[in-house]
């Protein structure tokens, strides 16, 4: 096949979807355009020269167009465009022709080359801006030689041609350039927005086949390495109480293999809390890249990385609650300049790395006071409940061993005023190992507790979350709130740790006879019925079990999740 046929563009998922939103807006504006036209030429307001085939050719162009619209393939997508601007095409050169190429009709063949930057772009845009071109001078040729009699204003001198001439086609080269410049930016940015979709979506897909946090940095680091093409990417946080940074993890580019470790190799060090790139830091909050080390002294310790061949070097900070916890380092090995996208997308890493973290310190953290609160309580119970039941017992038994020579009525009883003791003390035991209801609940309502967990856990994090109650809100027993609070929570969790939303919505609706939660996110969603729901679903499943409440779980791959937990309201709390 011939090297240089001009082919029309493909196009990603991404950009598909933007070129069909462009053409679609020039399809309504084109077909109303017609529409008008044809009533205008037939209430006689208009007087066109070949009314009404001219209208009846345009209606069959416009439904040849959208039908190719319709099929939604990039292919089609493309023809369809083709045709768009091949018709308005044709339709300045009809009415150039009629006119003559000095009258203001010409610049249709100006709205030609936008439609075609907007619409399809890459070479068919330069080959269509050339075309255009030559067409104009050559027809302003002809028509200065006098080989179009009916031209109302035709070209009379030669200063006349070359000014027209060179007016139409200086400005139809500059539209093709401005519109070459429009559609190279447009799709360099939708190949760079569609490479960040890709980068997010494989840490959360790592994220959620697993959940350790040392196999999701991994992940982000060697996302990072392979995206901006780095020497190495590394994670340093902050230790608060020595005020130091250390090393939590690095991911290596070394002779075509990548290497990932807790004690990076390359020796660098990490950065001084007193010097000018962590104040940087922690005052703008924001990426800062060093695009050229050699020339920048802000970095102590500059020699370092220079001599492991480091030329440029991307700082993101890690933010916990507008504080800076530690910071994402990339470093190249060529001397280039950070974009603006690249500076997103290594932000968008940091703040997936630091949710995560935090995601996993939360969970820790409670399971740290989970443990202590629950060997507390017992100990409590023990000491208030069991320990006099068990003294009881054996204070009984003690009294029937005694009385056996001498009184068997007595022993009878006491044997079963211990096997009464027995049966309390074990029912004890049972309310002792169940008796989980949340301290939070004690002094604030279901929908304040939510909210506040809610914000504790997405804040900073660029993820919505929002509480909303419907009805007029009523108590239900400290069970019941206790484990719609942790279904809650549950979802909540999910959503942030496996489901990459952007939005999380708990819906509290109060009937007058039950209450219904509806836990909502618009992240990827799953399938319920597939193997490994894991341990955050059983939970959910199983608390739904203890209140008596009937649990659905609705989710698809990319439609979101929904969870809606109902409840009947307690007939005595009525």
């Amino acid at each position: 096949m011939p090297q240089n046929v001009v082919r029309m563009p493909t196009y990603n998922a991404h950009e598909l979807e933007l070129r069909r939103l462009f053409l679609r807006a020039i399809l309504w504006g084109l077909g109303l355009g017609i529409l008008a036209y044809a009533l205008l030429a037939a209430a006689g307001s208009i007087f066109p020269l070949f009314f009404p085939w001219d209208a009846l050719i345009a209606v069959i162009w416009i439904a040849i167009t959208i039908w190719l619209y319709r099929r939604g393939t990039s292919r089609s997508l493309a023809l369809s465009a083709s045709w768009v601007v091949a018709g308005v095409t044709i339709v300045a050169v009809i009415y150039s022709q009629q006119f003559g190429i000095r009258h203001p009709i010409s610049a249709l063949f100006i709205i030609c080359i936008i439609l075609a930057g907007m619409l399809i772009g890459g070479s068919f845009l330069r080959v269509w801006t050339v075309l255009v071109a030559l067409f104009i001078l050559l027809w302003s040729y002809l028509e200065w030689m006098g080989l179009h009699e009916n031209v109302s204003d035709p070209i009379g001198s030669v200063t006349e041609l070359w000014q027209t001439a060179l007016l139409w086609a200086t400005l139809i080269a500059i539209s093709g350039g401005l519109m070459g410049l429009f559609a190279g930016a447009l799709e360099r940015r939708m190949r760079v927005s569609t490479g960040q979709t890709a980068a997010l979506t494989r840490t959360l897909n790592a994220l959620s086949t697993d959940p350790e946090l040392d196999t999701f940095l991994r992940q982000i680091l060697t996302t990072a390495v392979d995206l901006f093409e780095a020497r190495f990417a590394s994670i340093y946080l902050l230790d608060p109480q020595q005020e130091k940074l250390f090393l939590r993890m690095t991911c290596e580019q070394t002779a075509g293999s990548k290497k990932e470790t807790r004690n990076t190799s390359l020796a660098m060090p990490a950065l001084e809390t007193s010097g000018p790139i962590w104040q940087e830091l922690a005052e703008f909050q924001a990426p800062l890249p060093l695009n050229d080390l050699a020339q920048d002294n802000r970095l102590a310790a500059k020699s370092s990385f220079t001599a492991a061949g480091i030329a440029s070097i991307l700082f993101v900070p890690l933010l916990q609650e507008q504080t800076p916890s530690g910071y994402l380092s990339i470093g190249r090995s060529k001397k280039r300049r950070f974009r603006r996208e690249q500076r997103e997308l290594a932000q968008a890493l940091a703040q997936q790395a630091i949710l995560e973290m935090r995601l996993s310190q939360v969970a820790e953290q409670e399971q740290e006071n989970a443990i202590l609160e629950e060997r507390n309580r017992i100990a409590r119970e023990i000491h208030d409940t069991l320990a006099q039941g068990f003294t009881g017992i054996i204070l009984q038994l003690d009294m029937a061993k005694y009385s056996l020579p001498h009184d068997p009525d007595a022993v009878v009883d006491a044997i079963n005023r211990a096997v009464v003791m027995a049966k309390e003390s074990l029912e004890e035991a049972r309310r002792s190992v169940w008796s989980l209801h949340p301290q939070a609940l004690e002094n604030e309502d279901l929908a304040s507790v939510l909210e506040k967990s809610a914000e504790q856990l997405t804040a900073e994090t660029g993820i919505g979350a929002e509480v909303e109650v419907i009805g007029e809100p009523y108590r239900l027993s400290q069970a019941t709130e206790g484990e719609l609070l942790r279904i809650g929570q549950q979802g909540v969790t999910n959503a942030l740790r496996h489901g990459g939303a952007t939005l999380i919505s708990v819906h509290l609706i109060y009937h007058p006879e039950k209450l219904t939660m509806v836990v909502r996110d618009d992240g990827r969603g799953f399938d319920p019925n597939g193997q490994g729901s894991g341990f955050g679903m059983k939970s959910m499943t199983e608390r739904a079990e203890r209140i008596q409440a009937e649990l659905k779980i609705f989710s698809s791959p990319e439609q979101g999740t929904d969870i809606i937990c109902t409840v009947l309201r307690d007939p005595a709390a009525r």
